[in-house]
């Protein structure tokens, strides 16, 4: 007898859900284990037309994602002003420095008017600022001179984040 690695393809309804406040469910009841969700989010993969699946060698699930996968749960930063680096650490435990333009976006939320920070975390997935890790990312902002204009943004790696462009809508 011979071992195949034989993919399921995800079955018509999704097994995994994932809600706007990034709590993971599996056959809807909550995943309340941290080490568990950890453990799924290892495998989680994002496809080229937006669809989010589970993957393993031996199984393929698809999961349903309302906004984003992950969360930015916690922010620091090393040093200060234009020499600052900033850190952040998402609900599964990854963390990163924030060192390019192209990893962070700004949406303007229409229900109240504020802005919502979201950054790529890994493989093209994203995570969202919680309010309190947004006011103090906010809280690091300045004005600086770019071309003779005034931008308001902050700094991390050496490098100047604008927040004056907000890009897109956020229901």
């Amino acid at each position: 007898m011979t071992k195949t690695n034989k993919i399921n393809q995800a079955e018509a309804s999704p097994k995994f859900f994932i809600d706007k406040e990034c709590k993971w469910f599996f056959e809807g009841t909550e995943i309340k284990r941290h080490p568990m969700v950890c453990l799924f989010s290892r495998y989680l993969k994002l496809n080229e037309v937006g669809q989010y699946f589970i993957m393993t060698p031996y199984e393929k699930e698809q999961v349903i994602v309302e906004d984003v996968p992950f969360k930015i749960t916690s922010i620091w930063t090393k040093g200060e002003k234009d020499d600052a680096v900033i850190y952040l650490q998402t609900n599964v435990d990854d963390e990163l420095m924030l060192s390019s333009n192209k990893q962070i976006r700004f949406l303007n939320n229409k229900t109240n008017n504020g802005i919502i920070p979201y950054v790529t975390v890994r493989d093209n997935m994203e995570a969202y600022f919680t309010r309190s890790c947004a006011l103090d990312l906010f809280d690091l902002c300045n004005y600086h001179e770019i071309d003779n204009i005034s931008c308001y943004g902050f700094w991390s790696d050496n490098e100047f984040f604008p927040i004056e462009s907000i890009n897109d809508n956020y229901n």
